[in-house]
């Protein structure tokens, strides 16, 4: 996963410090089960979906940018791991684009079933996105696994570009919440709050240039211009269009009297034949 490259969240919105709801709601519910603290990390990262690779995307204004967020959890030591998965995560996501940004389309399916309470895709709060994710209620059983082993997709969704050229941050701060499963040794499970440790994020660059209709979004040239028109007619074409108005302008001759209607006739057959030959050319 991509590493974290100094982002700073309140360099996006000093004015802004989130504290979640949910992590009350999610310490009440589990109740003494919470709280211990663990060597588990969980690392976290939001990216443009069609192209998972990249720090930067360029996109025109008012774009619909598809994002993923994926996490993976971690034990200190590989050899004796701390805990068995995800138990809790609260997010937000945050940008500054400066436009009101939608709910993630969906949280994943594995890890709704998983974290089924007050599971949320986020609440839109201007141009950032907050409390998306849920909790496990680990009563009398616990899905293991979440997450560990390799990256696991939390949640997808659409990220709408600002109307103007720029370049823009969206990122995942670390002041969200993580909990993991933690088996105790008459098999139940306890949790611990982990480290949300996000990674880089995703830098967004707005080009004009790309907008659709001037030609570089669509490999088109930008000439909308229907390509039959203002195009020559044929030589062959035009001969034979001319000839054959010759020709029947001189069978019109017809009514100036024999002579002259038979060479009519005559030129006129020839002409046509002639035209024909041409334009079949």
């Amino acid at each position: 996963m991509r590493t974290m490259a100094g982002y700073d969240h309140d360099a996006i919105h000093p004015h802004r410090r989130y504290r979640s709801s949910l992590i009350a709601v999610a310490f009440s519910v589990i109740g003494s089960a919470t709280g211990a603290a663990l060597g588990a990390t969980f690392t976290i990262d939001i990216f443009a979906t069609e192209d998972p690779e990249a720090e930067q995307i360029t996109v025109a204004p008012n774009d619909m940018i598809a994002y993923t967020v994926v996490g993976e959890m971690f034990s200190d030591d590989d050899a004796t791991p701390d805990n068995e998965g995800l138990a809790g995560l609260i997010f937000d996501i945050v940008t500054d684009l400066g436009v009101t940004q939608p709910a993630a389309t969906e949280i994943d399916p594995d890890v709704a079933a998983a974290l089924s309470f007050q599971t949320s895709t986020g609440t839109s709060d201007g141009d950032d996105l907050l409390q998306l994710g849920g909790l496990q209620l680990i009563l009398d059983d616990a899905v293991t696994d979440l997450a560990v082993g390799g990256p696991q997709v939390i949640a997808q969704g659409v990220l709408v570009a600002p109307d103007v050229e720029g370049t823009f941050i969206v990122a995942i701060p670390d002041d969200g919440t993580v909990l993991a499963l933690v088996r105790q040794d008459d098999g139940g499970f306890l949790t611990g709050v982990a480290t949300l440790e996000p990674g880089i994020g995703l830098t967004v660059v707005t080009d004009a240039s790309l907008a659709t209709g001037d030609g570089t979004s669509d490999g088109t040239t930008g000439d909308d211009t229907d390509a039959t028109e203002d195009q020559p007619v044929p030589v062959g074409d035009l001969v034979l269009i001319i000839a054959t108005a010759v020709g029947l302008g001189l069978f019109g001759g017809l009514a100036a009297g024999p002579v002259a209607g038979a060479v009519g006739i005559l030129v006129g057959m020839m002409g046509v034949m002639a035209a024909l030959l041409l334009g079949a050319g």
